[in-house]
């Protein structure tokens, strides 16, 4: 998930920011080219604050709904959020998990992964640029086979 929110200039937003990074058992980097920190921690989670016009913006990619209520208590409510798109590994093992995957129709597939026809046709796509590479993952190798039966 993405989010993004909004500080006034007056908070101290290092120490904010430390604060978090403390909770990740990790540390604040300073930005090399502009004015402004970033945090890296788990896998994918990102926080990155810039400077802009009287406010801070502070962009958040990969967080869970977890990490988004904690977020919350150290920058109020975010300004935006929205849902990032599985990799295509990630969408492969969400696809193993459904029961019966081989029996599911392609408008089934759709609606449980609540993608657009245009995003299924993607990762079908991407499912086959995958295989052709050396040593596929497994998981991507299994989906790519069950998604070529289905029309």
């Amino acid at each position: 998930m993405k989010a993004t929110f909004i500080l006034p200039l007056t908070e101290n937003i290092v120490k904010i920011l430390e604060k978090i990074a403390e909770n990740y058992k990790t540390d604040v980097k300073k930005e090399d080219m502009k004015d402004g920190y970033f945090i890296l921690a788990k896998p994918k989670l990102q926080i990155a604050s810039a400077v802009e016009t009287s406010n801070y913006i502070i962009h958040v990619w990969g967080a869970s709904e977890e990490d988004i209520n904690y977020l919350t208590t150290m920058f109020d409510n975010p300004i935006r959020t929205s849902s990032e798109k599985l990799s295509t590994l990630e969408f492969a093992q969400e696809l193993l998990i459904l029961p019966n995957i081989d029996s599911l129709s392609k408008d089934e597939i759709i609606d449980f992964m609540q993608l657009s026809e245009q995003d299924y046709d993607q990762y079908k796509k991407l499912l086959r640029l995958s295989v052709m590479r050396q040593s596929p993952h497994h998981a991507v190798e299994q989906v790519h086979k069950i998604l070529e039966k289905k029309q």
